[in-house]
């Protein structure tokens, strides 16, 4: 529908993008397209799945999935590198976003995941992703931004948010009963 506004945001079926869609659900009458990849865990699938259900029930007629299967077929990679994960998660989101002619996206997740504190032992050497680092927004969007030769936009309201703002974002807008369906970093909660 190109006469409603399209929202693009990343979905992983984590703690973070389930508030991010809850909260741009609640605030807005955007179209909110969820764009998740998946690779070989099924799990995360299921939840992508079943929370997508639940918003769909909830916003009837506002919410689009779209996943994008990622992965080796034949054996383990070499590496468990998170690396490329914003890069992959944000070049799905900019395909989508330029076929509806948007001019940004936005990634929700809070800071202490972006920052990844070098202490954190599942964070050490390539596992430390930066998912969400500024710099790694900031890096993304002049990329982007150079591609279509115009400003394209890079957010992430959740930045500055720890675990327990982004849970009040969850609650403030009556979805505490879809926080035991989400994932946080590989875990389910």
């Amino acid at each position: 529908e190109p006469t409603k506004p399209h929202h693009i945001m990343p979905f992983s079926g984590g703690l973070d993008s389930l508030a991010g869609a809850v909260q741009h659900l609640s605030t807005s009458n955007d179209i909110l397209c969820l764009v998740s990849h998946r690779s070989g865990q099924p799990s995360t699938a299921r939840t992508q799945d079943k929370l997508m259900t639940a918003l769909s029930e909830r916003f009837q007629g506002r919410v689009r999935h779209y996943t994008f299967s990622t992965g080796l077929t034949n054996g383990r990679a070499v590496s468990e590198s998170q690396r490329t994960r914003t890069f992959l998660y944000g070049a799905i989101a900019f395909a989508l976003a330029r076929g509806l002619s948007q001019k940004s996206l936005t990634f929700y997740e809070n800071g202490i995941t972006s920052l990844n504190f070098a202490r954190r032992q599942d964070a050490i050497n390539s596992r430390a992703s930066r998912t969400t680092h500024p710099k790694t927004m900031r890096l993304l969007e002049e990329f982007l931004s150079h591609i279509v030769g115009e400003r394209f936009g890079v957010d992430n309201p959740f930045r500055w948010k720890t675990k327990s703002e982004v849970l009040e974002v969850i609650a403030a807008h009556r979805a505490e009963n879809w926080i035991s369906s989400a994932v946080t970093c590989s875990k389910t909660t």
